[in-house]
């Protein structure tokens, strides 16, 4: 548990502030919400006072007067007219009109405060009844909603009160009209922003969730190739070590068959004496998942002719392409017998030595079937180029072709310099690092690896002080053949000629220079990486905070108008 929180601590305190903002978020809509609502019922409130202060200015004797439109050409019309346009100045509504319910249950206007063409009064045709009229109708003030318009007047936030005679009835009806227009800007204003802050939550959320999935899936394939590289390096200097070949063989296999997590490896060696009747192939060395490798085992015939028959007997140019990769061998005629043993995917891997096809190098998986990647099709290479040169031993001077086996085929940068710093050796790993051919690295020396101060550096001092006999560590960057750098970790020592005794003459004055090195150039990219993810963790976080300062900024402006605007509707409900 305490390793699962120490390599995602970053990714679950992401998740964490996520939630945080989100909960932040939620409840930053909700307060909105509410003060919006708060917004709206004073606002409602405070046209339910008017519109009860505008039934008080017109007295119900003089409105029995104004019967018809005959009526408006009176004195009195024209004063109860000026006096609705003082109140609604006064009261800082758009509207403010008087309604008499009619025997078929509508209203007709009567008076209302408007100057234009577009005023009602008595002459207006009578307009169907509504909810909150006739509430009003019944002795009880009412609004009509926010954004419930009457037919015709929409926009409009309205507002009944019941005018009422001496003996308390209800005689008309007192209205007035605010806009509703800034009231639902600003809502729309609100939820639109709080509509982009959750989406642009949601998005920082699902991006974030995405960099991590992918920078821990890159990362997790780094890692894949370090181990390999490491498993490689390893499985070279094993084959160094003083162990009978069978020994160094079998560990190899189940190294890399505990990598791969494979069923089976297997190494069936090519019988000399085939043409002459014997058997095709023998399996001299076989590691099994779960058990320890056993001793030579014989193959089915019908399975050693299908191995022997699939590779070329002598060595081609692209060995690495004379592989052979099945991911699923069920149905397939010709693998019928390995299937019937339990195989459901394999690789076979040519191995050559001294140019003539001496074994095959078997992978097979019987679980269920593989797609093979393209790291293990890489690994197999390695590794078959790895056995191949380390079981040429066997074959000429031991302890010579077995070193030169190796080092040629190691992972690692190796190369040999005379006491004139004149190049003379460089193995595979080294020619494939720089891409640069024998005769290339042959004809142009050290020039065509490093620049002029490095060149300069690695000649003045490196090799002088190691040719002297001290061990000399150095971090130097190659170029290779495409123009590209190359980090490369350098261990550079002198290399003595044999004495008379047969070991190392320290004391000659003809001592070479040997250098072993690693390319460090994706070892070194991965801390970078690591280091510029945490710095986009940083970045993003500090994106994050800003963004929320400038949201808060953001809402405080809508914030601070419905705030004046809740002031004015206290300040006139008190009033």
């Amino acid at each position: 548990m305490r390793k699962f929180f120490r390599d995602n601590l970053t990714l679950l305190l992401f998740f964490l502030s996520s939630f945080v903002v989100v909960v932040i978020a939620i409840y930053t809509s909700i307060m909105v919400d509410t003060i919006t609502s708060f917004l709206k019922e004073n606002i409602e409130e405070r046209l339910l006072a008017i519109s009860r202060s505008a039934a008080e200015v017109i007295e119900p004797e003089e409105l029995a007067v104004l019967r018809g439109p005959a009526d408006m050409a009176s004195p009195l019309y024209a004063e109860v007219k000026n006096r609705l346009i003082a109140f609604a100045a006064e009261s800082r509504v758009l509207f403010a009109y008087y309604l008499r319910p009619t025997a078929d249950g509508r209203f007709q206007f009567v008076v209302d405060n408007d100057t234009s063409a577009d005023s009602v009064d008595l002459s207006t045709p009578p307009v169907d009844s509504e909810e909150s009229p006739n509430l009003a109708l019944s002795g009880i003030a009412a609004t009509a909603g926010l954004g419930n318009y009457s037919v015709g007047y929409s926009g409009l936030l309205s507002a009944f009160a019941p005018v009422l005679d001496e003996r308390g009835r209800v005689v008309a009806v007192a209205g007035v009209d605010i806009s509703d227009e800034q009231i639902l800007e600003v809502r729309g204003h609100i939820a639109t922003q709080m509509f982009l802050l959750m989406l642009a939550i949601a998005a920082a959320v699902t991006s974030g969730c995405l960099s991590f999935y992918l920078y821990r899936k890159k990362e997790k394939d780094l890692k894949r190739r370090l181990r390999q590289q490491e498993l490689m390096s390893a499985l070279s200097q094993g084959f160094i070590a003083e162990e009978s070949m069978p020994v160094l063989i079998n560990n190899a296999l189940r190294v890399t068959g505990e990598f791969l997590g494979v069923t089976r490896m297997l190494i069936a060696v090519a019988d000399p004496d085939r043409d002459n009747g014997g058997a095709a192939v023998r399996t001299t060395h076989v590691w099994q998942a779960g058990d320890e490798a056993i001793g030579a085992i014989g193959g089915m015939a019908e399975v050693d002719r299908l191995i022997i028959g699939s590779f070329s007997q002598t060595q081609p140019s692209d060995i690495a392409g004379a592989a052979i990769y099945r991911d699923d061998i069920q149905g397939r005629e010709e693998y019928a017998a390995l299937a019937s043993g339990g195989v459901k995917s394999f690789i076979w891997a040519p191995l050559y030595v001294e140019g003539k096809l001496w074994a095959v190098l078997g992978i097979e998986e019987c679980l269920r079937p593989r797609v093979w990647s393209q790291s293990d099709k890489q690994l197999i290479s390695m590794i078959s180029s790895v056995i191949a040169g380390a079981a040429a031993k066997g074959l000429a001077e031991q302890n010579l072709i077995r070193l030169s086996s190796i080092v040629e085929n190691s992972p690692q940068f190796i190369c040999a310099f005379d006491p004139n710093g004149a190049l003379k050796y460089f193995n595979e790993a080294a020619y494939m690092t720089c891409g640069f051919s024998r005769q290339e690295i042959g004809e142009g020396g050290l020039e065509l690896l490093f620049d002029a101060e490095t060149l300069t550096l690695l000649k003045e001092r490196y090799l002088p002080l190691a040719q002297s006999g001290q061990r000399q560590e150095a971090l130097l960057t190659m170029r290779d053949k495409g123009g590209g750098a190359h980090m490369m970790r350098l261990s550079i020592f002198a290399v003595h000629p044999i004495g008379l005794l047969g070991g190392p003459d320290v004391d000659s004055d003809s001592a070479g220079i040997g250098v072993i090195g690693r390319d460090d150039t994706e070892k070194i990219q991965i801390e970078r990486e690591r280091a510029e993810a945490l710095e986009q963790a940083r970045h993003a976080s500090q994106a994050k905070g800003d963004f929320l300062a400038n949201m808060s900024h953001e809402m405080r402006t809508p914030m601070n108008a419905i705030i004046g605007m809740t002031a004015i509707a206290k300040a006139a409900a008190d009033a």
